[in-house]
């Protein structure tokens, strides 16, 4: 699968992820009158904890820190208006009401879409929130904390183009590996030009990667930005399609890219991710797609099925 059709199905995904969202046309969708009920949470070890339920009774629970985030997302059921209840198998349960305390602000639609404002209603949430990830790298459990529900009214988007032309023409190199059987990941680094950042931060490490388990849906990916000397090109005159990452944590080893003498690309070594509370994920091996470009072209190797 080529970096453009899986970028394709990632926004697609992400479209459901909308209550009420629906396809307009090749360039808009539409997002139909709806809410989410937001409760932000301090988790142990310094994360933190996110709690979203929608009107389409979808409950997610975000837990972030230090660039990595862990979605977890199940199907409720409402309880009581802007409430929501939803098990987490494995993990916890949700069970809460909303209380308004009279208090709202305007909320404008994103600078991509079209519409009347939205209404944000302040309050507070009564019942119960315990969660607890993987092995317990965090836990929270309250009885009440404060809330808000943001309510929109119909909005036409526009899509957004994960790399439009312009980061392109800032990119100097990109590599990307796509590995589509479970769980699905997609790894990427691009390399920027010295022109538009600093030696330090001129290499972009980003991980994706979705599976389902216990009946909910998990989702988890990192950001690293990195220095130039973790995208290396030993031999860029002779041999450019060969290719050394190093990323920084929470990656952790090698991973190469490279023509053998028989014109076989190769992506190898002992590269991989740790997301909090799992074993660390690989991110080599022929199980993954890749595709390469540089300053003279792009190249590509299709994965193993």
């Amino acid at each position: 699968m080529s970096r453009r059709t899986l970028a394709l199905a990632l926004l697609l995904g992400g479209l459901l992820l909308l209550p009420g969202a629906a396809v307009a046309d090749s360039k808009h969708y539409v997002v139909n009158p709806g809410y989410t009920t937001h409760v932000e949470l301090r988790g142990t070890n310094g994360y933190r904890v996110h709690l979203y339920a929608n009107d389409r009774h979808r409950v997610t629970i975000k837990v972030r820190k230090a660039g990595i985030v862990t979605e977890y997302e199940t199907r409720g059921a409402s309880h009581g208006k802007y409430g929501a209840a939803a098990e987490f198998p494995g993990f916890g349960r949700v069970r809460f009401q909303f209380k308004a305390n009279g208090r709202h602000h305007r909320v404008s639609p994103p600078p991509w879409c079209e519409g009347s404002d939205g209404l944000a209603l302040e309050g507070r949430i009564l019942g119960r929130v315990r969660f607890d990830g993987e092995e317990r790298y965090t836990s929270v459990s309250v009885k009440r904390a404060k809330a808000e529900v943001e309510t929109w009214p119909r909005w036409r988007c526009r899509y957004l183009e994960p790399n439009g032309r312009r980061q392109r023409r800032k990119r100097t190199a990109s590599f990307g590996a796509y590995g589509e059987t479970s769980p699905s990941i997609e790894f990427t680094a691009d390399r920027f030009s010295r022109r538009f950042r600093p030696a330090s931060k001129q290499v972009v490490f980003n991980v994706f990667t979705g599976a389902r388990k216990h009946g909910i849906w998990i989702f988890r990916s990192a950001r690293v930005v990195a220095d130039n000397s973790t995208f290396a090109v030993p031999d860029p005159k002779r041999a450019p399609e060969n290719v050394i990452l190093r990323p920084p944590p929470p990656f952790s080893g090698t991973g190469t890219f490279q023509r053998t003498p028989e014109s076989v690309f190769t992506w190898e070594g002992d590269l991989s991710i740790q997301f909090p509370g799992i074993d660390p994920l690989p991110l080599t091996g022929e199980r993954f797609a890749i595709d390469y470009c540089a300053q003279l072209g792009c190249v590509q190797r299709e994965g193993d099925a």
